[in-house]
């Protein structure tokens, strides 16, 4: 993409409001603006931060001006979205919003789109995937695993069902960054000089987080959990084969054990052990799919029977390059002796 595309325009329109609410986005929406890489002909466009953009239409980087830091804007419309908003901001207030087992994205600040009837701005931190960098070892992937468990379970205690649980929706902090990447190119760093520097997560834990609660529902006390069909991410859902309503926590349990089937045990080496559990996340009768308070318990008695020497393993892609798994093997050996002398935990805690 070279020049302002028609999905863009509602940023370039509203950047000045936006400044003056206390964001600043870059360059290329500013008005007036002209590509840089027009001005400078022999430098290479893919390193140029106007050349950068998010993937989605509704989301922007900006910088918050008080303090510099880059936070993630998600346009919100009254079209396309019902409760996201209320759900984030239940989980961003007290006391939800300083549990430790709370994952949910934080809610920084609402702003009312002052032209468009209903619209929102939801200001939150930028974020990375969950499984970029990759995992080094078997244990920094079950606390990953365990974490994201553990947000379903503050959802559902908190009679909210997220409805659209999948790789796309679960993210990471920067913890375990030494420096800030670019937020439309993570790979490099924000000037896009070079590969960002990050440690490991053995090092250094992240904490990784639900996002996009455009389709979740909130059930007041004592409701039951009886919903409209939703088809999220996840298209195997048995429920969503049908019209009828349907209980989307159970939902949700299969769409977590499904996750785990395609991320980890189907795409990486050495998580069989995970199997007899996500079987029964994803059984076709919901009825008979563990809740999440048991899921959980499962979860734990699983990990507490793997040897240490099981935690430090490696992981590694089932179909993945192998010239970069012998060099990821080659560099592990080392971190795993240092990470044992150092008495790290095999499952990096927060």
């Amino acid at each position: 993409m070279h020049e302002i595309g028609d999905e863009e325009q509602f940023w370039v329109d509203h950047y000045e409001w936006l400044k003056a609410s206390g964001y600043e986005l870059r360059s290329r929406w500013a008005p007036g603006w002209t590509a840089s890489w027009k001005t400078a002909p022999k430098k290479d466009k893919r390193l140029c931060d106007d050349y950068q953009f998010m993937p989605h239409a509704q989301l922007m980087d900006a910088t918050r001006i008080s303090d510099h830091k880059r936070v993630l804007l998600k346009l919100l419309r009254p079209s396309y979205s019902r409760y996201e908003q209320e759900i984030q901001a239940f989980f961003s207030e007290e006391p939800r919003a300083s549990n430790p087992r709370n994952h949910c994205i934080p809610l920084l600040e609402t702003l009312n789109v002052p032209d468009e009837d209903g619209a929102h701005i939801l200001v939150m931190p930028i974020l990375r995937k969950y499984d970029s960098p990759a995992f080094d070892t078997i244990g920094e992937a079950l606390g990953c695993i365990q974490q994201i468990f553990e947000g379903l379970q503050f959802m559902h205690h908190n009679n909210v069902a997220h409805r659209d649980i999948s790789s796309f929706n679960l993210m990471m902090d920067d913890s375990m960054f030494m420096e800030e990447f670019h937020p439309a190119n993570p790979k490099y760093t924000r000037d896009l000089t070079r590969s960002a520097r990050y440690t490991s997560r053995t090092w250094k834990c992240p904490k990784y987080y639900l996002i996009d609660f455009g389709l979740s529902r909130r059930f007041q006390e004592g409701e039951p959990h009886i919903d409209i069909r939703v088809l999220g991410g996840i298209k195997t859902v048995p429920e969503a084969r049908s019209n009828d309503p349907y209980d989307p926590f159970h939902a949700d349990i299969y769409c977590l054990g499904h996750w785990v089937q395609e991320e980890f045990i189907k795409a990486r080496n050495g998580f069989e052990f995970l199997q007899p559990l996500t079987n029964d996340m994803t059984q076709e009768d919901a009825s008979k799919r563990p809740s999440i308070d048991e899921a959980v318990s499962r979860l734990q008695n699983v990990i507490q029977g793997l040897s240490a020497w099981k935690l430090r393993s490696r992981v590694s892609k089932r179909r993945g390059n192998p010239i970069i798994g012998l060099a990821r093997l080659i560099k592990h050996w080392p971190n795993r002796v240092v990470y044992i002398c150092s008495q790290r935990p095999a499952i990096p805690v927060l």
